[in-house]
């Protein structure tokens, strides 16, 4: 790893570190300027990282080729590469520092997958569940997504009184059991059964579609035959009977 990006200290790539790399690779500022907004946009979108970084005179439908013309530069190419290629490298050198493992990731969303209720409750004379930190551990509290506490005062005088309600929201049990279920590779032979229904019921609602345009498509043309056939029929009105003039002469 190089070391203008890499610190024993501070393993991690920020502004700093990219533009001592770019320096020392022989890129111009405004080229370190792009490389930096490219590589800090999630979307690694060329378009945004050229707006913010050249002038478009007014023309900003321009930004997308000149972006690509920027890409393919030898140097910004080479200096994009290579702290993508550096990327891996430095989270797992981050993590390694961090203490952060498998094992302690899986056991983290177990905490908050296989959490209950009732591991923050308790049950009173009457038997009602109220909420009871007294013997939570500091492990089931990683469990605890919020704990809101309202006070508001109840009566008047001298009959008024202090009321305090408590509001626990566990983290989502079904995200943490999903991640840990995929990771486990517990849940593939049932994603490939869901998509082949899904697959087989989309080409069965195809071919009913089909089906239907075609029985459709039949009766248009049915229809325009028999108006066809109706224009070449001709239509004869029976002809009049001739009067009959009888020329009387006059003797």
């Amino acid at each position: 790893m190089a070391d203008a990006v890499r610190s024993a200290e501070k393993p991690v790539i920020d502004r700093k570190h990219l533009q001592a790399l770019c320096a020392a690779r022989g890129l111009t500022t405004k080229e370190t300027a792009f490389v930096i907004a490219y590589l800090f946009d999630t979307g690694r979108n060329g378009f945004r990282a050229y707006l913010s970084t050249y002038r478009t005179n007014g023309r900003p439908r321009w930004a997308a080729q000149e972006a690509m013309r920027v890409l393919r530069r030898p140097g910004v190419r080479g200096v994009i590469r290579e702290i993508e290629e550096m990327v891996p490298s430095v989270i797992e050198e981050a993590a390694a520092v961090a203490g952060i493992t498998k094992a302690r990731v899986m056991l983290e969303l177990s905490r908050i997958g296989f959490a209950n209720m009732e591991d923050f409750t308790k049950l009173d004379e009457q038997g009602h569940r109220l909420l009871d930190f007294t013997d939570v551990t500091r492990e089931q509290m990683a469990a605890v997504k919020s704990l809101t506490v309202e006070t508001h005062m109840e009566g008047r005088g001298e009959n008024a009184r202090e009321v305090k309600r408590v509001k626990l929201e566990l983290h989502d049990k079904r995200n943490a059991l999903r991640a840990i279920g995929a990771e486990l590779g517990m849940f593939k032979e049932r994603r490939q059964l869901d998509v082949t229904v899904k697959d087989e019921t989309a080409r069965r609602k195809g071919e009913e579609a089909r089906q239907a345009m075609i029985e459709h498509l039949k009766q248009f043309e049915q229809q325009k035959l028999i108006e066809a056939m109706a224009e070449t029929v001709e239509v004869r009105e029976p002809a009049k009977p001739k009067r009959q003039c009888a020329i009387l002469s006059r003797a």
